[in-house]
């Protein structure tokens, strides 16, 4: 299927054509591109039923895939991973025909796939393929994802880091501990970690340029939301740098042995003996950003716009609230060191004072 965009004596106008059963077939031309993309939408459903209203969950999925990309492969992955389930559970059934009592008890046993089934059916119902959502409003708590993340403290990121070289020897071994531990102080994605290259490392001036990141696709792509950011090389995460040998004909700082640069596929299979080798065999890679970003706010004391500047978020308050994950033994020693402080104001015999004059004028102290 496709739009596709034709210029002649009537100016700009936009086709139609799709494929049925292996044979591009013509739709036709319209005015506008939005009036094209409602036919294409339209003439694809008819493919999948003969009426929208008899689409069933094991037909309608995939063409809703098709229909309605995100913007981003990580996502549409996800959506149809979420997806094969609720089709394999609902073969046969109706869209119209998901009762919410049956929505709600798959919901229980599916529960991170339940956004993308409540996401396919709002759009059924622009398509009108339906016309209520049964996995809208189901009630149920919301997790709190990565808010109630467990930070590593920075001996278990060094042991984290110990770790590959214990699990891989000592050349790559050594290379993945780099890696480890200048994404854990620097806060870079795993995939900006596989992109980088040495020309886009300023040891002189501290600072690296972030502006590529592999995709799930294996592509190099701009970083996330397309906008390349330059960060501060902490001492760690220089030493760190500067302890991994230099290979002659490769510009990547971090690489498989046979590979140009880690993909995910490539990277799940050194990183997880890694992590079961820690004891925390579902530790995600992506934790170490929280680990960056407790660590920049919390004991650096860095202020949560500069932190996000850092991870590569517009939102400061985003890092306070999803990222950054204060220690309470840490707060509440910090609590104490500021009310124990010697000051007037904390003073037992100001208090004693204050009493007495309000004695003496004969006013009650609460």
């Amino acid at each position: 299927m496709s739009v596709i965009k034709r210029t002649g004596p009537k100016g700009v106008r936009w086709g139609v054509k799709i494929k049925v059963k292996g044979q591009q077939r013509w739709v036709g031309t319209y005015d506008t591109k939005t009036e094209a993309k409602q036919v294409e939408c339209e003439e694809m459903l008819r493919t999948v039923q003969p009426s929208a209203s008899d689409a069933t969950c094991d037909s309608f999925p995939e063409k809703w895939l098709e229909l309605r990309p995100r913007a981003r492969a990580v996502t549409n992955d996800l959506n149809q991973a979420a997806l094969k389930k609720f089709s394999e559970d609902f073969k046969g059934v109706r869209l119209l025909d998901v009762m919410p009592m049956a929505a709600e008890e798959w919901a229980l046993n599916n529960k991170w796939r339940v956004q993308a089934v409540r996401a396919m059916f709002n759009d059924a119902i622009k398509m009108e393929c339906c016309e209520r959502n049964p996995f809208a409003n189901l009630g149920h708590p919301k997790s709190r994802g990565r808010r109630d993340i467990e930070v590593l403290k920075a001996d278990e990121v060094q042991r984290l880091a110990d770790c590959a070289v214990e699990t891989w020897g000592d050349g790559l071994g050594h290379e993945l501990k780099a890696m480890i531990l200048f994404a854990a102080y620097t806060g870079l994605r795993r995939g900006e970690c596989s992109a980088l290259e040495w020309s886009d490392i300023d040891f002189t001036a501290k600072k690296v340029t972030v502006n590529k990141t592999v995709s799930n696709d294996k592509e190099i792509l701009p970083p996330k939301n397309s906008k390349p950011r330059k960060v501060v090389l902490p001492p760690i995460a220089e030493q760190a740098l500067r302890e991994i040998p230099r290979q002659l004909h490769r510009d990547r700082v971090f690489a498989p042995p046979s590979a140009e640069f880690y993909t995910k596929s490539t990277w799940h299979y050194y990183w997880n003996p890694i992590r079961v080798k820690f004891g925390k065999p579902k530790y995600a890679f992506h934790e170490l950003r929280h680990y960056c970003a407790t660590w920049l706010v919390y004991v650096m004391r860095i202020s949560p716009r500069h932190a996000a500047m850092q991870l590569g978020h517009a939102d400061a308050k985003l890092v306070e609230t999803l990222y950054g994950h204060p220690n309470e033994d840490d707060e509440l020693s910090e609590i104490e060191d500021a009310l124990w402080r010697p000051s007037p104001e904390n003073d037992v015999t100001s208090l004693d004072k204050y009493r007495e004059q309000q004695g003496e004028s004969g006013e009650t102290v609460g």
